[in-house]
């Protein structure tokens, strides 16, 4: 009879968890955007790029409350949205992302003065595998 009394708040709780189902589209297109990176912040659950046909992934066993998601793709702009997860309740989310444009970091080189001291460098190497 102790034994029943310990799993039956546990079976309570797991009933009254959420989830979560994400469709990731291109704005502009109205198409899938295949292997976008979505997180959920709260949950703890991290990353996933498991997607069907229709670019939809889906969270399951949710703790119910306010959460956050961020999504991102290469190529596209990044967006963090809010979200609530219901209990016992599917939450579908469409997010369109718009195309962005990839952004490198800019470098300029100097060239070195006439007087720069110059040193020579001694470089040694050993084979993997090989015996000294």
């Amino acid at each position: 009879m102790r034994l029943l009394f310990i799993f039956a708040p546990s079976a309570i709780v797991l009933a009254q968890l959420g989830a979560v189902e994400v469709q990731v589209l291109d704005k502009k297109e109205n198409t899938p955007v295949p292997g976008a990176n979505i997180e959920l912040v709260g949950n703890a659950i991290g990353r996933t790029t498991m997607w069907d046909s229709e670019g939809t992934c889906r969270f399951d066993s949710l703790t119910p409350g306010a959460d956050s998601l961020r999504i991102s793709s290469i190529g596209y702009h990044g967006l963090s949205i809010p979200i609530q997860i219901k209990p016992d309740t599917l939450t579908h989310i469409e997010v369109k992302l718009a195309v962005g444009e990839l952004e490198f970091p800019s470098y300029r080189a100097k060239k070195l003065p006439r007087n720069y001291p110059k040193k020579n460098t001694k470089i040694s190497y050993t084979p993997i595998g090989a015996s000294k």
